[in-house]
């Protein structure tokens, strides 16, 4: 089934009482000689603990970071050189945390030459407790693997932006069980797992104002797909196997962005969208945290010069707590962790540590 639609907010915005951040905040961490990547991605664990990868710009050997929930670095290991070529290849990577507690680590690998970039392929690898699985090829050259979802039923789907849009089914070995392919004009694809072992995945068109989102089922096919417009977005998930998207709308010419956050039943009919209560003065970045109890969203804010907006929102929609103009660096990372979640975000004045923030 396919639809296309435009969306109407039916939650109007609300500014709730003064706070900052610092009400929010658990505890805050310095992890001097890290940066967090802004390309990769984090998981957190059943333990409501961290893990990222630093940053290969800065880090000749990219470590992965095992925080815990009470703010102690746990490890720092060196990934194995199979799935970080040195130079001139340059590798991007994505966690995922399997249903079993494994660690699902998907690394593109790419290289330049003049302006172009060219993708190399893609290797999978898990990480089961403290012991390195044997790295898997998943991917040739073509498209960009920048994204790895873990699946309800103990799978991987690895996300390939265009050239065409590809998404790949993997078990925990790293073997495909199925490869689909979508219109190379569908791309920055971004996926949420639902039960049975499906998933929802949003993309955007390219160059055009238009949001594609559809539910494939365990075996690939799309179930439902709807069509509605957007610039950019992300997709998660809540416990009902609703699809709740963040993305944008208005001007990128005029600066002029607003975020949305809509939420879909099983078969992509809209249950409710709400705007978020400031504008974004250019609309490219842009996170969504799953909570238990809702969500948390971050963007670039026009509220203030170099500033972004934080907000929860609950399981319907309406704000519980929004941050206009929080003071802090656009972050690398944001991720849920159960009833809380994660900031990552450079220290300005050492580029070469990062801040790790939980809140909730």
């Amino acid at each position: 089934m396919s639809l296309m639609l435009l969306l109407v907010a039916r939650h109007p915005f609300a500014q709730s009482p003064q706070q900052n951040l610092d009400s929010h905040i658990i505890w805050k961490q310095e992890i001097k000689g890290v940066t967090a990547s802004v390309s990769d991605r984090a998981t957190t664990d059943s333990s409501g603990d961290l893990w990222f990868i630093s940053d290969p710009l800065f880090d000749a050997d990219p470590r992965l970071l095992h925080v815990d929930a009470s703010g102690r670095i746990v490890s720092v290991d060196k990934l194995p050189d199979a799935i970080h070529p040195h130079f001139p290849e340059v590798s991007s990577f994505a966690l995922a945390t399997s249903t079993q507690g494994n660690l699902g680590i998907l690394a593109n690998h790419s290289h330049a030459m003049g302006r172009a970039i060219y993708n190399d392929g893609a290797d999978f690898v898990v990480l089961d407790r403290t012991k390195w699985g044997t790295p898997v090829k998943v991917a040739g050259s073509g498209p960009e693997y920048r994204a790895l979802l873990a699946l309800s039923d103990n799978h991987f789907l690895a996300m390939g932006d265009q050239d065409p849009m590809t998404l790949l089914r993997l078990d925990t070995a790293g073997t495909v069980e199925w490869r689909r392919r979508f219109p190379s004009k569908w791309d920055l694809d971004s996926g949420a797992s639902l039960k049975y072992g499906a998933a929802c995945v949003l993309s955007s068109g390219y160059g055009f104002p238009w949001m594609n989102l559809m539910e494939l089922d365990d075996a690939g096919h799309v179930r439902s797909q709807i069509k509605f417009q957007g610039w950019n977005g992300v997709i998660s998930a809540d416990s009902s196997d609703s699809c709740v998207a963040l993305y944008s709308t208005g001007s990128l010419k005029q600066k002029r962005v607003r975020f949305h956050l809509a939420s879909f039943d099983s078969s992509l009919k809209q249950n409710w969208t709400t705007a978020m209560p400031v504008d974004s003065p250019w609309g490219g970045s842009f996170y969504l945290a799953s909570l238990k109890d809702g969500w948390v969203v971050v963007t670039d804010s026009d509220a203030k010069s170099g500033t972004v907006l934080i907000a929860k929102y609950d399981l319907s929609g309406a704000v519980v707590w929004s941050l206009p103009d929080v003071a802090i660096p656009s972050p690398n990372l944001v991720v849920g962790a159960g009833d809380s979640f994660y900031l990552v975000y450079q220290e300005t004045e050492d580029r070469h540590s990062s801040i790790v923030v939980r809140a909730r």
